[in-house]
């Protein structure tokens, strides 16, 4: 689900005074919204709540996508438990924000960063479960959108790879034939221009005859 974080949060976490205050609180404002976070996982469980943010995790993430994420994913974890009171949880005194590393590669800051073998503990729940069927029905439609693409291409190489088969099946005589025939063959009404020769050119060689030249 999308949960909004405001303008002041997320200005407010690249401030000197985020570093000295990281555990203020801000309210949720609806009228200063900047962007949206995209929770994979929201729980809330007396006074407490947790959004989470699910990444695969399997290589490095592009650095200005990751500080972007990091900063969205700070900015949340002050106004988290505001939004949620408004939204009617009245017993929400405190929340928590962070982005699951599922194969630990992803290369998120420690203090924004769960990692996926410690995702059971954390909620208190067997989510792992979860979030591998999650995967395994992405990637099951992953794999059919990239077979309705690839088919198009693949019956092209096929047929390609059936007109070579088909040559390859004819006997070497026949193709060197056919071959030799399309190379050899000869240019239909082929016009040979013969050399003009002059008045002046047939006297000096008549008279080289006549000198014995």
């Amino acid at each position: 689900m999308k949960i909004p974080y405001t303008r002041a949060a997320f200005a407010f976490v690249v401030s000197p005074d985020y570093a000295l205050n990281r555990n203020r609180l801000l309210s949720h404002d609806a009228e200063d919204i900047s962007g949206w976070f995209d929770a994979d996982i929201l729980t809330v469980y007396e006074g407490w709540a947790a959004a989470l943010q699910v990444r695969r995790g399997g290589g490095a993430t592009e650095p200005t996508k990751r500080k972007r994420s990091e900063r969205e994913i700070r900015a949340l974890n002050l106004t988290l438990a505001s939004w949620l009171r408004q939204q009617g949880f009245a017993g929400i005194e405190t929340a928590t924000v962070a982005a699951v590393d599922w194969l630990g590669q992803a290369g998120f800051s420690e203090d924004v960063v769960l990692h996926g073998e410690d995702i059971d503990r954390f909620l208190g729940a067997p989510a792992t479960a979860k979030i591998a069927a999650l995967s395994d029905v992405l990637r099951h439609e992953l794999d059919h959108q990239m077979n309705a693409l690839l088919r198009p291409m693949a019956a092209t190489f096929d047929h390609n790879r059936g007109m070579r088969q088909a040559v390859m099946d004819r006997p070497f005589a026949d193709v060197a034939e056919a071959r030799g025939a399309m190379r050899f063959r000869p240019q239909r009404d082929a016009q040979v221009q013969q050399p003009v020769e002059s008045e002046a050119a047939r006297r000096v060689r008549a008279g080289g005859r006549q000198f014995g030249l």
